[in-house]
């Protein structure tokens, strides 16, 4: 059972809620079989019970017998191995014994309890002892008088075999000679026994039993709810018997609460049975007195397992205090001295241990009982008996207790039963301290920290002296108004071992060194609370001269002496109980009432004050708030007096009464509150301690972390550590410490100043020296202070950590658990209900959930119960919005400013039965005040309750999760599932219910389209093309589902971790990771999925828990040797579910390392997640190249719609899911390879990724995705042209998703549309890729955060300038413009002026000026460099240098140029906007050259030429595989062959410009057409002259620039002077029909001429 009870201790076995579940199940079944067969049981005691079969008129005594050897034989076939799930395995014995018992009960009317004595139980605790598990031990001892049980019992009935002792018999089994006993009505039995009875019960009055019950235990028939009230509420506990009082249903009662446990064993000398039972009574009665007046609970009385042995718990509810573990130890102490020396006890042993335990009903439906069951419950029976004669306590109670160490000894290490690593255990030791205290303590250090109120102490010492002196002067006292500003009154509050007593002593050691003050300190106790003017007592008699010597005569006389000049003396009576004395009681006070008898006392009190303290006192109460009430009301006199400076110190703030606050209140009175110890000395306060020089960095962290500043609490901790050897003390060099970390104190703080010798020290009774005997023999004892050596040389000692402190051992200072358990405790049992509800939604919830959790519809109750905890402050308003509708996803706002109950709701909607109410008693979105009692509440609830109410809230957030308004306000469909996920489901269970196979392609819904979307068609053309969808009916700009998404994931993840659905909770989890990947969060999704790895290991044992230990390890056996097993299993879900979860895991969290950049370490999680999930990447280049055709082939089998394959045959749910993955898995691998720029790999991931998304997907995102994968590696690596009929079978399927659309669908849409766009492009299919593009503008405008893919900007807008359509180019331009607006992407800017300048470069007409171009890049120079995207940096620095060189302007050229080939580098599978860059490049090489050869500069003519020679290489390379500028290339190379290797007649030259020409018609490309025809009329001399100079009259713009400086402009100083009217401008193309003048491309002059 210990065993059992320690391994359940762990939270993640289920606590000691999952605990007494199992012994519910387990005793439980025990139980019913020996109610069942006539036995009653009579005792629990932990894991015993003491059972009684009773012989009656109707069951002999061998009856009796033969019914309790048949129920064990039984119990022990049914219950004798119980397997548990935490692999312990709970087996039973069992001892039997016959004879006459007796049954008393002891206590009084208010509290009773029985017990049962007499020789037979004695016996069955004898063989008890000597039984083993699986053994049934009869008695075989006896007399003639008192026969043994087996003298009733024929010896053929059974298996037996005699034990070794030969007093006691084991039974093995029945005979076949076994008779049974004859088995009786039991009702009927009960029924005759209570017609003898002279009080009979009405039929009407008796409680309604279950069946099952009554069959049982027939008895309960005949208990009526009025006896039950007047007979057994004695026998209840102040808990229980509240609840029953209440109406509150058991269950409630059902907590795991931190609470003391306290066993007391008490060994009596051996009696007579009589007298044994009046001893027992006589003990009862007195130990619950005892703990009563400690206001804890007797729960248990047994005799027959460890003598008399008493269970006392604190902390229950409605009894909860601060310091429950210093009280329990008081209590335990108090009984331990009224019992050590009783000449009839032999011996009394208490064990007190403190921890959480689970408390609550536990046993059989008609017979249970209320008690604790916990690890630490163990652990103080088990300190009781190792310990005896002593009161023992562990650890955590030493440590909670906040006692001086002084009243604790270590004791020796004691194995206990069943128990590992207990720790220290200390016995406890009550001491009377000296109540006056008539010196100072002699500290060896200063005090730390408290230099602020010894400052305020002196200056009422001085005040005070001030005060005295004018006394003197006078004679007389001075009388101070009530306004006087002088305080005479130090209060100082403080926490328990904040150092209170230890600044007091300081101040007494102060006033004892003024000759001039006398002073006078005490300290007070309980004890002194309970007896009246014990405080006053004690502040007159050493002042008057009374001691303990001085009769009562001489006091008398000494009084009449003081107070005879005030003629009182008829009522010098009224002071006998203040001061001890015998006046004899006059007629004249004893006319008097209570008040003015008060009032005379107060009178005569004060006249004698007035005479002792004539010169200035200083009074110093420690523990002030043990003041009796009768010296409080005295105490006035005293602190009206200015020459009596008082100092009290107050422990508990709830210890003062209201009367009392408002008395401490008044203007003398300086209120000071003992802050903790600041975090810088709290290396000072350890040192001190330890009498060491320094600390290591780690202790001085974990004082940090955990002490609170606490002086006290560190002492003790350190103690702790220090006797359990993990903090030891050594000697070193000062260096050497100091290069090995060690923390040093300030020297000032290691030595008082005031000491002279440490020889005459008074030790104080917190040094550690008092337990120096626990300690190592051989640890170095060694004052800092003693040596004074240089700082270099000296020897230091320094404390040292021997191994890490788990910090869990330890509670820590600043606990207000306790606070929050008294408020809880004080509610109702319906509040304490919604207390319980609320703390399970969160520190903020809505009303609407609380009701869903509670499974309430009483709007009523609950705004009651509300407003009640408004009322305590417990709850507050979180102001929620309501305007929209019920929305379960709230805005935090700050509340801070509502003043105590109020409500600031937005249009909240009130219940009309509520109207009458307080706004804030249905407030609809609240919050916990105290995260500390939100979580003290939380902790309340046993793990099966915490699971109940989580999957209550969890069911509530899956149905009542809504979209935004934006997006239509409908619920998440696929809330716990991501969208591949659900449609997989969705897809299956289709399947299912109609008996088919999954289909790959659905058929097109024309209709339904139509009504959904606006549809573009392609013009001129015959042939029929799916539509290409513009989703005009959806926009997303304002979308929210992210931030309810992300706030809704994490509600789940808690809510499923708690219902410990471990599936759910990182699938949540992974969902969760997934939207702050979405929303760029990417280290809030790092974290978020390493907790979900750490959470499949446990997923994983839990699957493989449901199966038998034995089982399986014979399954284990069989998957090492048989494969076709494994797949069993794996068909069992159980693999699958592991490997899909992993799957997705690992998926996501390499998308989230890829945002991060760390792409080597994304690369392999998505290589381990296609690994776990069955197909692994491969590495070798060989074998992705053939795998990547062969899975070409198997995608096109799939796509062709004239296949008429079989269908596929049906797959198992996680086999689609795993399947679907993979391709997900495989989309993101693409895209890392392509940023990689391994287009081997990054092809085989599109192909394979569509291959799975084609075969277990459907019109989803993730087959969209895939599609643009495909395309847009078919468009980098050129084969394209081969797959054009999947690009128009693509367009079909996409078409027909039309079942669910959201912000991911349309983000996949447009990459797909653009990998299309940039196909078409290729294919010469320019009016389609117009549409495409135009589409992809559109549908982006509808997102939220527009698509990064800025590529198709300069490619649409070549594509419209390649059909001469320049308003619409600038349309385009504008529709940049407004993306930007939403997006501030430095790249769509750089894009904007790279584009106009194209514009310009083409066509002549000028959008944007060179110059205004020129100063976009000066304003924002320091931003270039940091741009991911260099195509565009390198397309804008290409046009400038262009422009330049077109114009000569060959500094600024250089300038550019310069800046250019940092950007720009061309590859083999470039994109089309590079390849376009790079033909620029060589117009302008080409112009540079000719500059060259006109300069006759021969070195330059050959390296451009070979510049050029190479760049057109490289180019001709990539057109290969993008072939959508080869027009414009071919006509630079006619240009470059021109220049240098010109056709003298021209023949060659005009067929190679024909060529060029036709091939650009062919390719639709009419732009370059015109500069090609422009360029042959150039050359041939057929154009006017104003066409041949036409670009460079209306390029150049205004000399004037446009927000930066001329000193700033590359080209400052050339010599252009055209005005603003000479620009060929947008207004002007479109009055001229979008005409374009190209430019006109030069020739060297002498061969031109």
């Amino acid at each position: 059972f210990t065993d059992l009870s320690e391994l359940y201790s762990k939270p993640e076995n289920g606590g000691a809620s999952k605990l007494s579940q199992v012994l519910n199940t387990y005793l439980g079944g025990i139980v019913h079989e020996i109610l069942g067969h006539g036995g009653d049981v009579l005792k629990f005691s932990g894991d015993a019970m003491l059972v009684l079969f009773k012989a009656n008129s109707s069951v002999s005594l061998p009856d009796a017998i033969h019914r309790a050897i048949d129920t064990s034989i039984i119990i022990q076939l049914s219950y004798g191995r119980y397997k548990t799930d935490v692999g312990v395995t709970l087996r039973i014995k069992i001892a039997i014994s016959a004879g006459e018992v007796h049954f008393s009960l002891v206590g009084n009317e208010t509290f009773s309890h029985y017990i049962v004595a007499g020789q037979p139980v004695w016996k069955v605790k004898l063989a008890e002892r000597i039984a083993l598990a699986g053994d049934i031990i009869v008695t075989y001892y006896g007399s003639y008088l008192k026969p043994h049980a087996w003298s009733y019992i024929h010896d053929n009935e059974y298996l037996w075999e005699p034990c070794p002792d030969r007093m006691h018999l084991k039974i093995k089994g029945f005979t076949s000679y076994w008779r049974s006993t004859k088995r009786l009505n039991f009702a009927e039995i009960s029924y005759r026994d209570d017609q003898d009875s002279e009080d009979l019960l009405e039929q009407d009055d008796a409680i309604k039993i279950d069946s099952e019950m009554l069959a049982i235990r027939p008895r309960l028939k005949y208990v009526t709810p009025h006896s039950v009230a007047t007979s057994l509420q004695k026998f209840l506990i102040k808990p229980v018997l509240n609840a029953v009082e209440n109406n509150e249903p058991l269950q409630l009662l059902t907590e795991m609460r931190q609470i003391v446990t306290v066993f007391l064993n008490i060994v009596l000398k051996p009696r007579d049975v009589v007298e044994l039972i009046k001893e027992i009574n006589s003990i009862f009665t007195t130990v619950c007195k005892i703990v009563e007046g400690h206001e804890g609970i007797v729960n248990k009385l047994s005799l027959f397992d460890k003598d008399a042995m008493f269970l006392i718990i604190f902390g229950l509810r409605g009894l909860k205090h601060e310091m429950d573990s210093q009280i329990a130890l008081h209590c335990a102490c108090e009984i331990q001295e009224r019992y050590a020396k009783n000449p009839s006890i032999l011996s009394a042993s208490i064990g007190v241990t403190t921890g959480m335990a689970y408390c609550g009903i536990v046993g059989h439906t008609v017979r249970r009982e209320y008690s604790a069951i916990g690890v630490d419950v163990n652990k103080a029976a088990r300190l009781m008996m190792a310990y005896p004669h002593k009161v023992t306590c562990d650890k955590s109670t030493f440590m909670m207790s906040k006692l001086d160490p002084a009243h604790f000894t270590l004791q020796d290490a004691i194995q206990l039963k069943g128990l590992h690593n207990v720790g220290p255990i200390y016995e406890f030791r009550e001491f009377i301290a000296e109540r006056e205290l008539l010196k100072p303590m002699v500290y060896n250090y200063p005090l730390v920290d408290r230099d602020q109120f010894i400052e305020i102490f002196q200056e009422m010492v001085e005040d005070g002296m001030v005060i005295a002196q004018q006394t003197a002067q006078h004679a007389r006292i001075i009388d101070i108004p009530n306004v006087q500003w002088i305080q005479n009154c130090l209060l100082i509050r403080a926490e328990a071992q904040m150092g209170k007593t230890r600044l007091m002593n300081e101040f007494f050691y102060i006033a004892l060194r003024n000759k001039h003050i006398s002073s006078l300190c005490f300290s007070l106790s309980l004890k002194d609370s309970k007896k009246p003017f014990s405080a006053a007592s004690l502040c007159l008699s050493r002042p008057l001269g009374f001691t303990e010597t001085i009769t009562t005569v001489a006091r008398q006389n000494r009084m009449k002496l003081y107070l005879r000049e005030h003629k009182m003396e008829q009522h010098l009576s009224l002071l006998n109980e203040v001061l001890g004395t015998n006046f004899v009681q006059t007629e004249a006070t004893a006319g008097l009432n209570q008040a003015d008898r008060d009032a005379v006392r107060k009178e005569l009190f004060r006249f004698l004050c007035q005479k002792t303290f004539q010169n200035l006192w200083v009074l110093i109460i420690d523990d002030a708030e043990f003041i009796d009430d009768e010296s409080f009301d005295l105490f006035d006199v005293i602190w009206e007096m200015p020459q009596i400076i008082t100092v009290l110190t107050v422990g508990y703030q709830k210890r003062l009464s209201p009367i009392r606050v408002r008395v401490l209140d008044s203007p003398h009175v300086c209120q000071v509150k003992l802050p903790p110890i600041e975090t810088l000395l709290h290396k000072a306060v350890a040192c001190q301690f330890l009498n060491v020089n320094a600390i290591p960095l780690d202790l001085e962290r974990l004082l940090h972390t955990i002490s609170n500043g606490n002086p006290g609490w560190i002492n003790t901790f350190l103690l702790c550590l220090r006797q359990s050897g993990i903090l030891r003390v050594k000697r070193m060099g000062y260096c050497e410490a100091q290069t090995e970390g060690y923390v040093f104190c300030e020297s000032s703080f290691l030595q008082r100043d005031s000491l002279k010798s440490s020889s005459t020290l008074r030790p104080t009774l917190s040094d550690w020296r008092l337990f120096e005997t626990s300690f190592e023999v051989g640890d170095p004892l060694h004052y800092p202070g003693d040596q004074t050596p240089s700082l270099f040389n000296k020897i230091v000692d320094v404390a040292y950590l021997t191994e890490a402190v788990d910090t869990k051992d330890y509670y820590t200072s600043h606990n207000l658990e306790a606070f929050h358990l008294m408020l809880y405790d004080s509610l109702s049992a319906f509040e304490q209900l919604v207390c319980k509800c609320a703390a399970f939604l969160g520190q903020k919830f809505l009303r609407a959930s609380l009701m869903y959790t509670m499974a309430t519809e009483s709007e009523w109750d609950v705004a009651i119960a509300m407003k009640k905890l408004f009322d305590l402050q417990i709850l507050s308003c979180a102001i929620g919005d309501f305007s929209e509708g019920f929305r379960l996803a709230q805005k935090n706002v700050n509340s801070g400013w509502l003043g105590r109950g109020e409500c600031a709701c937005i249009a909240l909607d009130i219940d009309r039965t509520c109207k009458d109410l307080p706004k804030y008693a249905v407030c609809g979105y609240s919050k916990f005040n105290s995260r500390e009692f939100h979580s003290t509440v939380y902790n309340l609830v046993t793990e099966e309750q915490k699971k109940q109410y989580h999957s209550n809230a969890l069911e509530f957030i899956e149905s009542e999760t809504r979209k935004c308004n934006s997006c239509g306000a409908t619920p998440f469909r696929n809330l716990m599932s991501s969208e591949e996920t659900y449609e997989v489901q969705t897809d299956c269970r289709r399947a299912e219910e109609s008996g088919e196979a999954n289909e790959i392609l659905l058929q097109n819904s024309s209709s339904v389209k139509s009504m959904m979307f606006d549809c573009f068609r392609r013009r001129r053309s015959s042939t029929r093309r799916a539509p290409v969808l513009s989703y005009g009916a959806y926009s997303f700009v304002s979308c929210n589902c992210n931030m309810i998404l992300y706030s809704m994931f994490s509600e789940i993840v808690l809510h499923s971790k708690g219902a410990g659905l471990l599936e759910k909770c990182i699938e949540a989890n992974i969902e969760w990771a997934r939207i702050c990947i979405k929303m760029s969060n990417i280290p809030k999704a790092i974290s978020i999925l390493e907790a979900a790895g750490k959470l499949m290991p446990v997923l994983y044992c839990s699957i493989c828990i449901v199966l038998e230990y034995m089982q399986f390890r014979i399954l284990i056996q069989k998957l090492i040797t048989n494969n076709d097993f494994f797949q069993q299993i794996d068909t069992a879900e159980n693999v699958a579910l592991v490997t899909y979860l992993k799957g997705r895991l690992y998926t996501t969290e390499a998308k989230g390392k890829y945002c991060l950049g760390q792409f080597e370490r994304a690369l392999e999680l998505y290589y381990r997640a296609s690994r776990t999930m069955g197909m692994a990447f491969p590495r070798q280049r060989s074998l992705v190249r053939l795998k990547s055709t062969y899975y070409l082939s198997v995608v096109k089998r799939l796509l062709d719609p004239t296949r008429n394959g079989k269908p596929s045959s049906r797959k198992g749910l996680f086999y689609s899911l795993i399947v679907s993955q993979i391709a997900s898995c495989f989309n993101g691998m693409h895209k890392l390879f392509v940023k990689l720029r391994d287009w081997d790999r990054a092809a085989l991931a599109a192909v394979w990724g569509l291959k799975h998304a084609l075969r277990h997907r459907k019109g989803s995102t993730v087959l969209v995705k895939s599609f643009a994968n495909l395309f847009h590696t078919a468009y980098h690596l050129g084969f394209s042209e081969s797959i054009a009929w999947m690009q128009e079978r693509s367009l079909e399927l996409v078409a027909e998703n039309v079942r669910r659309i959201d912000a991911d669908y349309l983000d996949a849409v447009v990459r797909y549309y653009t990998a299309l766009f940039l196909c078409q492009t290729l294919r010469s299919k320019k009016i389609l890729s117009i549409e495409l593009g135009k589409v992809v503008l559109h549908i982006n405008d509808k997102l939220q955060h527009q698509s990064s893919e800025w590529d198709i900007i300069p490619i649409l807008c070549e594509l419209l300038l390649s059909h001469r359509r320049i308003a619409e180019t600038v349309q385009t331009l504008w529709t940049l413009q407004k993306l930007l607006v939403h997006q501030q992407n430095r790249t769509g800017h750089i894009w904007y002026y790279a584009i106009c300048l194209d514009v310009l470069l083409d066509t002549s007409c000028c959008i944007e000026s060179y110059r205004r171009c020129e100063n976009f890049y000066f304003k924002n120079r320091e931003s270039f460099p940091a741009q991911r995207d260099t195509f565009a940096s390198a397309r804008l620095f290409a046009n400038l240098w262009l422009w330049c060189v077109r114009y000569g302007a060959w500094v600024a050229a250089d300038n550019w140029l310069a800046l250019l080939r940092e950007y720009f580098a061309l590859g083999v599978h470039d994109s089309t906007i590079n390849v376009h860059t790079a033909i620029r490049i060589v117009e302008g090489m080409v112009l540079t050259l000719i500059y060259h050869i006109e300069a006759r500069n021969t070195a330059q003519i050959r390296r451009v030429r070979a510049g050029i020679e190479t760049l057109l290489g490289s180019v001709g390379q990539a057109l290969a595989v993008n072939r959508n500028h080869v027009a414009r290339f071919e006509l630079m190379r006619i240009y470059y062959r021109q220049v240098v290797a010109p056709d003298s007649r021209g023949n060659a030259c005009r067929r190679q410009l024909a060529a060029a020409a036709k091939g650009a018609q062919c390719r639709n490309d009419h732009l370059c057409h015109d500069h090609i025809r422009h360029t042959a009329k150039f050359w041939h001399r057929e154009l006017p002259p104003a066409l041949e100079t036409f670009w460079l009259d209306h390029a150049a713009g205004s000399v004037r620039s446009d927000g930066a400086s001329q000193s700033q402009s590359f080209t400052a100083g050339s010599p252009f002077g055209i005005s603003n009217e000479q620009l060929y401008d947008y207004a002007s193309c479109i009055l001229n029909h979008e005409r374009i003048y190209p430019y006109s491309m030069p020739l060297p002059r002498a061969r031109f001429r």
